[in-house]
């Protein structure tokens, strides 16, 4: 056994060294940055806390509720998860998280990480060393190069986009094999394991093996017919691999064409993203921080000695000039693709990049990498002029970016420095390597190894550390909480939701803790609920809904019967624990049910259910008004029973008082700081006093909210964001006779519109009334779990719609009594239901569109490549029985 193993190690040597090198590299860096389990730290920030780290939980959960890989009623309203799952969750190395619980999650996503580095580099590897041998050390060093470029550690906590690293090598690898071997599978059967693990990624890699393709036929070109043939299979295969994962790309295309879809470009910007010649400033080391995340620059480093390798190839006269030539075009093409903003969107599907731009740019790193080997193909070749061009060109580089230094935020003299000693170290040991006895070159490349090693790993320390780091023990604790506080909802089936007035910065915890809600934030959100919710005064994004603002009539509405909130909420606004991401004194007009610990549960006694019946107005088109979210909520309650709204958000007479400021154009006029206000000081407050037990509400634009401060009783109100429309802040409820203070405060010396300030009393009466009658012809004995909601209800002649408030999507299939009904739309963005006044058995029930049709493509493709196999395997078998009774 013993000797077994030592063979295989033998015989894998290579790729053994390329997977773990890497992985030790990025294990000292966290070692050095103290994550778990070796420190206080976790690789939770940015979108990994935001998003993915929820998405892993719903992973693990997934295998115990299997139809939630179609539908989750916990997506925001409740939303179509198949676009999500190949968007975001079909990696293979997700496995590996299902060994580590909530609690743990953040030691799994490390290690899934690393493997998928090591994986990298052993792919990358595997592919040089069968088609562009490359002696060990250099190729240890592309392999390394590769794994930690500079959009690796920019991107590395994007998991979902690091396989693509890995089938990058075997789809080229694939293409190679149409020319070399008239070989079509291995091309189809690798770009389809990349469409399965991440279609985003997929689309990037076609549109470069076009190119990679191109390439191929100029450098292996033979003839005409030959180059016909070629295409013809790389055509064939292309659309094999389209046709063998068609049951997951065509039920998500539906799914990304109303949500992310909605956001493409229809006018392409004709100009440049920036100063085009600003990208070299990418290959300094460490080139990262918060701004380049937003909305940076391309992030193309690669070892400085590989860089240097690039100027090389293009001026060694062993590799053909048609080779050199080709090679140039597509390098110049992917560069002014990085910059040049028509190209980039349509690298980008012609969708904007929300945070994390060019993510294709490990393209232009990797053909980098490659031009490099290239050239180690031939590196016994390189003479003394080149080596000096080369140098010379980056050390150029390197000196203009030096000069230029304040133009480049993300830059500073120690990271100038360290690149410059990386380049001279590497200058100093290439020379050296060129006037010793060979003995001694095997030495020296041995340090020069080393020298590519540290600069690698140095760049990923300097590249990633700026980031916030989540603690662990801040992780664990919000789950332990969350999860004792949410477990009463654990498998409810009843048609309501749950909602927070905290949070730790994410606005997924219910994929993590699996109840149904309002809040979501994935590239699979609808655009018509972002929409909607966006017209009721909610902060929204693309992608995005945050539930941060509601108020009893939208709670209501929208069906959120349960709230979790802090047990000192009205005395405190932020805690260290349970960070508030919003303020509602109106819980007072709602039910304490439960304690535990910390938190308190709400019962809202008005809340309706997710079917309800509802007049025929509800079916008229929305035309929301983007001045007032009061308006827009009566909007929708007078559609709903089809009476009219008189005094339901009632407008409130205030007063302004100035402090260290002027207001030019009246009450809701410009708030103008008098004078330097950068100390703060300026403030224009609004004293309120309670007349009435009601709620009180403040209404606030968005203009508002990006210029000041709002402090109620000199306590700032938790941060609003991803505005468009104003919201309605409550400043107080069951106060009667009791005074608020609403301070509107300038940060800086910037002027604060006003325009959109207004105070309302929402008359609880009357809203109670309202929702009572609505309430009256809810949903009764509903149940909704799975890809189902069942319940019986009864319609009257004056409420003849079954209104639902679940997100319309095409999959949905009403039943009612057992007979099919046609789905409508209704407000524009929910499902509803005509029917005839009376008692009705209601059953909807969702499956993907296209999901049929993509099954059955896909198996009609395996079953005809299961067939062609079999038919050529046992013509094989045939051939060699016949060939071997020949010889006997």
């Amino acid at each position: 056994m013993r000797e077994k193993i030592t063979q295989f190690l033998r015989r894998h040597r290579a790729r053994i060294v390329d997977f773990i090198l890497p992985v030790v590299v990025m294990l000292t860096c966290m070692i050095a940055l103290r994550m778990t389990p070796f420190g206080p730290n976790t690789l939770l920030t940015y979108d990994m806390q935001e998003q993915y780290v929820k998405f892993y939980a719903f992973f693990r959960t997934t295998f115990l509720h299997p139809t939630q890989f179609l539908y989750f009623f916990g997506k925001g309203l409740g939303g179509e998860t198949i676009g999500m799952w190949a968007y975001y969750l079909l990696s293979p190395f997700n496995l590996v998280l299902l060994f580590f619980n909530n609690r743990l999650l953040p030691l799994g996503i490390m290690i899934v990480m690393l493997l998928k580095q090591g994986c990298a580099a052993m792919a990358l590897g595997a592919w040089l060393d069968q088609q562009h041998h490359v002696d060990a050390p250099w190729r240890i060093m592309l392999t390394l190069g590769y794994a930690l470029m500079g959009w690796t550690l920019a991107n590395e906590l994007n998991l979902m986009w690091v396989d693509v690293l890995i089938a990058l090598p075997f789809v080229l690898w694939g293409l190679e094999r149409i020319y070399d071997d008239h070989k079509v599978l291995p091309f189809s059967l690798a770009l389809a394991a990349l469409f399965f693990v991440n279609f985003y990624m997929g689309y990037m890699v076609v549109l470069f093996s076009v190119l990679y393709f191109c390439w191929l036929a100029i450098q292996r070109w033979v003839s005409w017919q030959e180059f016909g043939h070629a295409v013809l299979r790389y055509v064939g295969g292309g659309l094999l691999s389209g046709a063998l994962t068609a049951f997951l790309l065509l039920p998500t295309q539906a799914d990304i064409a109303q949500s992310k879809g909605q956001f493409m470009v229809t006018q392409l910007p004709l100009n440049f993203d920036y100063t085009p010649w600003h990208m070299i400033s990418k290959f300094m080391m460490g080139a990262l921080n918060d701004a380049q995340i937003q909305a940076g620059i391309p992030n193309l480093f690669i070892p400085t000695l590989l860089l240097v390798l690039v100027v090389e190839y293009f001026l060694m006269k062993q590799i053909p000039i048609r080779e050199r030539i080709a090679s140039g075009c597509i390098l110049a093409f992917m560069l002014f693709s990085v910059c040049y903003a028509p190209l980039d969107l349509a690298w980008h599907l012609f969708q904007p990049p929300v945070f994390y731009s060019y993510r294709f740019s490990y393209l232009v790193s990797f053909w980098l990498l490659f031009l490099a080997a290239r050239a180690l193909m031939h590196v016994r070749d390189i003479q003394g002029w080149q080596i000096g061009t080369g140098f010379g060109i980056v050390g150029a580089i390197v000196g203009i970016v030096w000069l230029n230094l304040r133009q480049f935020d993300f830059l500073d003299k120690p990271k100038m420095i360290t690149t410059a000693f990386f380049v001279g170290s590497s200058l100093v040991l290439i020379l050296l390597m060129r006037f010793v006895v060979p003995a001694q070159r095997k030495t020296l490349l041995r340090v020069l190894l080393l020298v590519t090693i540290v600069q690698v790993g140095a760049n990923a320390y300097m590249t990633i550390r700026f980031f916030g780091w989540e603690p662990v023990k801040t992780y664990q604790r919000f789950v332990k909480i969350m999860g004792e506080n949410s477990s009463f909802y654990t498998d409810n089936d009843q048609p309501y939701r749950l909602e927070t007035t905290f949070d730790d910065g994410s606005e997924n915890n219910s994929f993590q803790f699996g109840y149904k809600t309002v809040s979501d934030f994935s590239s699979t959100q609808r655009a018509t609920v972002t929409n909607f919710m966006n017209d009721l005064g909610q902060p929204t994004y693309t992608g995005k809904v945050v539930y941060q603002e509601g108020n009893i009539v939208t709670d209501s509405l929208l069906g959120v019967k349960y709230y979790l909130a802090p047990a000192n909420q009205f005395h405190n606004l932020i805690t260290q624990v349970l960070p508030a991401d919003s303020y509602r004194p109106d819980f007072k007009q709602y039910r304490i049910v439960a304690k535990n610990g910390m938190v308190e549960r709400y019962e809202n006694p008005y809340v309706l259910p997710m079917a309800f019946a509802a007049s025929q107005q509800i079916m008229q088109p929305f035309s929301p008004n983007q001045a007032t979210a009061t308006t827009n909520i009566e909007t929708v309650m007078q559609r709903l029973d089809n009476k009219p709204v008189d005094g339901l958000f009632i407008p409130v007479r205030y007063a302004g008082v100035l402090q260290q400021s002027l207001l030019v154009g009246g009450k809701n006029g410009l708030l103008t700081p008098d004078g330097d206000n950068s100390s703060g000081g300026a403030a224009y407050n609004i004293t309120l006093r309670l007349k009435t037990n009601d709620p009180y509400y403040v209404q606030l634009g968005s203009n508002l909210l990006g210029t000041a401060t709002v402090l109620i009783n000199g306590v700032q109100i938790p941060a609003v964001g991803n505005l468009t429309e104003p919201l309605l802040q409550c400043v107080g409820a069951s106060q009667k006779g009791h005074k608020v203070v609403i301070s509107i405060q300038p940060q800086g010396n910037q002027n604060v519109p006003l325009d959109s300030v207004q105070i309302y009393r929402l008359n609880v009466k009357k809203a109670e009334r309202r929702l009572q009658g609505l309430q009256h012809n809810g949903l009764q004995d509903a149940t909704v779990k799975g890809l189902h909601l069942r319940g019986i209800i009864t319609t009257t002649a004056h409420k003849s719609v079954i209104m639902t408030t679940i997100p319309y999507n095409e999959g949905w299939h009403a039943y009612v009594d057992g007979k099919r009904v046609p789905v409508h739309q209704a407000l524009g963005t929910f499902v509803a239901l005509k029917v005839t006044p009376g008692k009705h058995r209601l059953v909807l029930s969702f499956w993907p569109p296209l999901l049929n049709v993509g099954l059955l493509i896909s198996l009609l493709a395996w079953s005809s490549l299961a067939g062609w196999t079999y038919c050529r395997y046992h013509r094989f078998s045939r051939k060699r029985k016949q060939s071997t009774s020949m010889l006997e």
